[in-house]
């Protein structure tokens, strides 16, 4: 079989992934030297605390492959977004493969539709799981969905994704800070297409409070970016104190001129100062996280430091 001679670059995330890492190389082995000519694996070590790093170098899997393996080991955890945009940066391939995951619910035909497909045009083609979202990430991608800025791409959970040279050149032109890849692969003006396809294992992950806070920062921060859901927010709280100010006046009014005037009401009035105060605050700090968030990408560029990098193969 007439192997690709395109050179491929694959970025994998790993971090405390012990019980899929040893599937995952044999799947992702297998896949590469039987399709590619030339490539590269690139591993992103975010700090991991378990076994990861050294089922990943006593398996052997490593030395058995035709292209370069390493891994970059991240100074302390910076979570996905930052690590992936470590990876991109040492990335020398025409084409790159980003797993945000080590789990392998698909089959390793699909890595190549997938490539096919971005041989047909298409810069970003993303392998997308038809399964039930958990909760929480379900309510993000509707709530992002539903106020987004551009309505041509449909957030929702990605397996991997191929990348061409020119999106990632594209993303990089545009801004210093890169917050959430696929929302800016799909905003590149670039042509964007997903694959469905269909799995029955749910991956299974307990999240530290560093991984629950840095994916709640993300989606806060992409919301502020991408949609409008923070201006609209705020609109719509700025009217309702708005109105509640307004009704408490007409009702003073009211009560001034009515025949049986009620006793000066130091209750209403703190009721008043304090919904009216706490209105305003609430505003404030949506105001100051935006323009802090601006700071941000103006001055700011990546942030994310290396311990080192580790060829081992």
């Amino acid at each position: 079989m007439d192997k690709e001679n395109i050179f491929l670059s694959v970025i994998i995330y790993l971090h405390n992934a012990e019980k899929n890492i040893l599937n995952f190389m044999e799947m992702i082995h297998l896949f590469l030297n039987d399709n590619f000519d030339k490539f590269e694996i690139i591993f992103v070590d975010d700090a991991s605390t378990d076994n990861s790093l050294n089922i990943l170098k006593n398996a052997g899997i490593p030395k058995k492959m035709k292209g370069n393996v390493s891994i970059i080991h991240m100074s302390y955890y910076h979570g996905l977004e930052l690590s992936m945009s470590a990876g991109l940066d040492l990335v020398i391939g025409d084409f790159v493969l980003e797993f945000d995951s080590l789990l392998f619910d698909f089959p390793t035909q699909l890595i190549m539709e997938v490539y096919r497909r971005a041989l047909e045009g298409y810069d970003v083609v993303s392998a997308v799981p038809e399964q039930k979202v958990a909760f929480f990430p379900r309510v993000f991608y509707f709530i992002f969905n539903c106020t987004k800025i551009r309505k041509q791409y449909e957030l929702q959970r990605e397996r991997f994704r191929l990348v061409s040279r020119r999106a990632i050149n594209r993303v990089g032109a545009a801004t210093k800070y890169v917050p959430y890849r696929k929302v800016l692969y799909s905003n590149c003006g670039l042509p964007v297409d997903i694959i469905k396809y269909k799995s029955d294992i749910r991956e299974e992950k307990h999240y530290d409070s560093q991984e629950i806070s840095n994916r709640l920062n993300l989606a806060f921060n992409s919301l502020i970016l991408f949609t409008h859901f923070v201006q609209w927010t705020t609109m719509a709280l700025g009217l309702f104190f708005l109105i509640f100010a307004l009704s408490i006046g007409c009702y003073t009014l009211g009560a001034y001129f009515s025949a049986h005037k009620p006793v000066e009401g130091w209750t209403m009035l703190m009721v008043f100062l304090s919904l009216s105060f706490s209105g305003v605050f609430l505003i404030l700090t949506i105001i100051n996280k935006y323009l802090a968030l601006i700071l941000s990408i103006v001055f700011v560029k990546q942030e994310y430091q290396i311990s080192g990098v580790e060829k081992i193969s």
